[in-house]
């Protein structure tokens, strides 16, 4: 076993081409396996429902759900998701492919970053943590705009880093812009601030100028307000909100007179949230940064600064920030990515790395295989109670295979022992991958893939004479699937809905909340025909509704 680890990390680790193999499997297993099952928690509802009104509106500057308009983000993701549901149908594949393009793209220019940097090892690890860290495998595949939002905030990172090299085109420069200009046409303010206050400050701390003298920069400031004038500004007033510099930081760091607005997530949300959210990388988070902070004096090498103030700078934002979501976090997983690969790759040099790195390196790996193995056996129980998956949802094939390199990654760290650690480390990362991708994910879908129940609402309309018409549903994903072909109407008010029940009987589909408000009703004979159970506690009924005869 020992022989053949170290003989992979000799034919593979080593190689430019193994390296590349072995990031390649990693994404398409992590993006694009099981893309088929059902949506998933509400905003990938929404976002899909949103795009196929567009489709038969082919209004691309005003966007609709459920026939309201929707300003909540700019068009241009929409857009993006459109063209592939026109070129291919709409089917959950197609609606995600947007976000696994730019997930595969973001490891790529991760790994691109790393070589120009350091090396083309750091550049692997950093891809190989975007492909197979928790909140990239779980929100970065979906129909959300963050892994595109990334992608676009990367590349504008990475075509400075580019444009400072010696002797490299200035025209990198304007490319930085492209990548903010689409990254702000994905979300808004935030999508171009939060790059172009890095650039700004990496450029102020090493005191290197350049990046300003260049015209192709300034071309790329006009740009961004032509183009956001030309698709917004002119063409749809109402996407103006997204630009307001000033309305969108008051907004964002509460800055207001209404303090209210904050809610009641701190401000240390981000830094116990990213221990979950990057698993299984997060426990080495803290000896990455010890390692690069202490490592080299300042200003003199620019890599790690840049590293550092990006990683640090925009969870510092962040956590200032009164907008707190998982997805968010993401922008920041190239960075930590880079950090570690610098942190692993240079680890085990003895003419770099003091002993006590040593030590703290065989704590952060002898923690993060025991939480591993403490997730193996707790986590089923967890994640029964939220999503009703069986507790069998790991099999005992892939719990001893986890559990064998779990224990070989704790032995090869203590005995220094690079190609068993790197090796092993790998194959939990893969690991980890594969319970999300293959397990997890599969598994809620069995237990309560709205699509399935949606199928079993119309074949119960097929064979009941009464109409059927749906009220009240707030998940998204939910209606997205009601709102297919054959389409099951949808009532916008309470008002509709006694029309029609006294008139004539009819079927209702709802959740339970809203059965329980029609309950207290006493001009309305209600009984519940057909409950399916979600996680949570928002069940789906179906209600046979009629009105109450007079006089009784």
């Amino acid at each position: 076993m020992i022989f053949l680890m170290e003989n992979f990390f000799i034919r593979v680790y080593q190689s430019d081409w193994g390296r590349v193999g072995l990031l390649v499997f990693a994404g398409l297993l992590s993006f694009t396996y099981n893309l088929h099952i059902s949506l998933l928690e509400g905003t990938e509802g929404l976002y899909a429902q949103i795009t196929r009104e567009l489709v038969v509106s082919q209004e691309y500057f005003r966007l609709t759900h459920l026939g309201e308009q929707y300003i909540q983000k700019p068009p241009f993701y929409f857009w993006m998701l459109s063209g592939w549901t026109q070129a291919f149908g709409e089917n959950e594949i197609t609606l995600r492919m947007t976000s696994v393009i730019f997930a595969l793209g973001t490891m790529w220019l991760t790994y691109v970053l790393g070589k120009t940097l350091f090396s083309s090892q750091v550049g692997f690890w950093g891809a190989l943590v975007v492909a197979t860290n928790h909140v990239f495998l779980w929100y970065g595949r979906r129909v959300l705009i963050d892994s595109t939002l990334t992608f676009f905030m990367t590349l504008a990172i990475l075509s400075v880093v580019l444009g400072n090299r010696k002797g490299a085109t200035s025209f990198w420069f304007f490319v930085a812009w492209i990548g903010m200009i689409l990254a702000s046409m994905v979300k808004g303010l935030h999508g171009f601030a939060l790059p172009l206050v890095l650039i700004i400050t990496y450029a102020l701390w090493q005191k290197d100028f350049r990046i300003f003298k260049s015209l192709w920069f300034w071309l790329g400031v006009g740009s961004y307000f032509v183009v956001i004038n030309q698709l917004y500004y002119v063409r749809d007033p109402s996407f103006q909100w997204h630009f307001d510099w000033q309305a969108r930081l008051a907004e964002a760091f509460n800055v207001t007179k209404n303090k209210s607005s904050s809610g009641s997530i701190k401000f240390y949300w981000y830094l116990y949230m990213l221990w979950f959210d990057f698993f299984p990388w997060s426990f080495l988070i803290p000896s990455s940064l010890i390692f690069l902070i202490s490592k080299r004096p300042f200003r003199e090498y620019s890599g790690e600064h840049l590293l550092g103030l990006w990683f640090l700078g925009f969870l510092l934002i962040m956590c200032s920030s009164r907008f707190r979501r998982e997805p968010y976090l993401m922008p920041l997983v190239p960075a930590l990515g880079l950090i570690i690969g610098y942190y692993l790759t240079e680890l085990f040099s003895t003419a770099r790395v003091p002993w006590w790195h040593r030590k703290l390196n065989v704590a952060a790996f002898g923690v993060l295989s025991g939480f591993f193995l403490l997730i193996l056996v707790g986590g089923p129980f967890l994640l029964h109670r939220k999503w009703n998956v069986p507790l069998d949802v790991f099999p005992l094939p892939y719990v001893l295979i986890i559990v064998s390199l779990c224990g070989t990654l704790i032995w090869g760290t203590w005995k220094e022992k690079i190609p068993v650690m790197f090796t092993t480390l790998i194959g939990v990362a893969l690991g980890f991958t594969l319970a999300i991708v293959q397990f997890l994910l599969p598994a809620i879908d069995r237990t309560s893939s709205p699509k399935y129940v949606a199928a079993q609402v119309r074949a119960f309309a097929a064979s009941n004479h009464f109409p059927m018409y749906y009220y009240g549903i707030t998940q998204e994903d939910f209606s997205f699937y009601l709102n297919g072909s054959p389409a099951i109407p949808r009532l916008k008010t309470q008002e509709e809905l006694f029309t029609l029940a006294h008139a004539n009987q009819i079927l209702l589909v709802t959740d339970n909340e809203d059965a329980e408000a029609l309950a207290k009703r006493n001009d309305l004979i209600i009984k519940t025909l057909k409950e399916y159970p979600q996680p949570r506690e928002r069940n789906f009924l179906i209600l046979s509704i009629a009105h109450t005869p007079k006089g009784t």
